[in-house]
């Protein structure tokens, strides 16, 4: 009977046909094939909300520019959609994307990586400026054709600009490694619904694909990265993710967002699989 009572504790051990493995052993095994499956990281690009300025259409990088006081209307879809959420956050040092992040996700807004690589290009001389102002000189028409070859007087290169940006990137992902906050509990929740995951909503529309339909308006995002910063920085960090995606093909309206699902595979290499506009 003894005998009985122990054999129902154990399982024989798959694709062998002799040795015994007990249940603890059976769990371990499971928690190993977890821990080995690749990790999903969800990383939301969002643009702080809108400024005088910018209604006005100057260029504005450096310029500490605030909120207008009803930017909160356009904000708040995303704050439905994050203020829950305890995500890595980065933002750019300029009051608007900071005030944009404490109104949109409040807890991780007291605890942001505050990171001056993610201020807009510095538009030097330009800078609050419009295109009527600057359309008669040579030097801005020759910008406006290729900004690669051409910066602003007093301002950045566009090769400075790409430097940066990249580095702020990589910084971003090294700290969505699988031993940081964001990727273990990512990996958490996978353990806990793998039951459940195909009644996880799917994500379908990929920016980079040009695809937009009904569903990506209707999912509802998780991130465990938020980063708040300026339009040309969300366009640039997009196009190293998908870099076959052109810098002005990608959508960066003020208050608006990309979220992006990244994976991490077995040799640490990160793909980006697709983009949800949030906007």
């Amino acid at each position: 009977m003894k005998w009985k009572n122990n054999v129902r504790h154990r399982i024989r051990k798959r694709g062998t046909g002799m040795g015994w493995c007990c249940l603890g052993e059976r769990r371990s095994l499971r928690v190993n094939r977890i821990s080995k499956m690749p990790k999903i990281v969800r990383i939301v690009l969002m643009r702080h909300g809108t400024t005088q300025m910018n209604i006005e259409r100057r260029y504005v990088s450096r310029t500490n520019a605030p909120l207008l006081p009803d930017s909160q209307a356009e904000l708040r879809p995303l704050r439905g959609a994050l203020a829950s959420g305890r995500p890595l956050a980065y933002t750019s040092d300029l009051q608007r994307c900071r005030d944009t992040l404490a109104y949109v996700c409040p807890y991780s807004a007291s605890r942001a990586t505050v990171d001056v690589r993610l201020r807009e290009l510095d538009f030097g001389q330009w800078e609050g400026r419009t295109y009527n102002d600057l359309q008669a000189e040579p030097r801005y028409r020759a910008w406006l054709d290729d900004r690669t070859a051409v910066a602003p007087p007093d301002g950045e290169s566009w090769s400075a600009f790409s430097a940066r940006t990249a580095a702020v990137w990589a910084a971003v992902l090294e700290a969505a490694h699988p031993e940081g906050r964001a990727v273990r509990r990512t990996t958490q929740h996978t353990a806990r619904s793998n039951s459940n995951r195909s009644r996880r909503p799917s994500v379908r529309s990929c920016l980079h694909k040009n695809s937009r339909n009904s569903r990506a308006t209707q999912f509802k995002p998780t991130a465990d990265v938020l980063i708040v910063t300026h339009g040309g920085v969300v366009r640039e960090l997009y196009t190293i993710a998908f870099p076959h995606t052109s810098y002005w093909d990608v959508p960066a309206p003020t208050g608006g967002g990309i979220l992006i699902v990244a994976q991490m595979g077995r040799n640490k290499a990160w793909r980006f699989l697709r983009s949800v506009s949030l906007t």
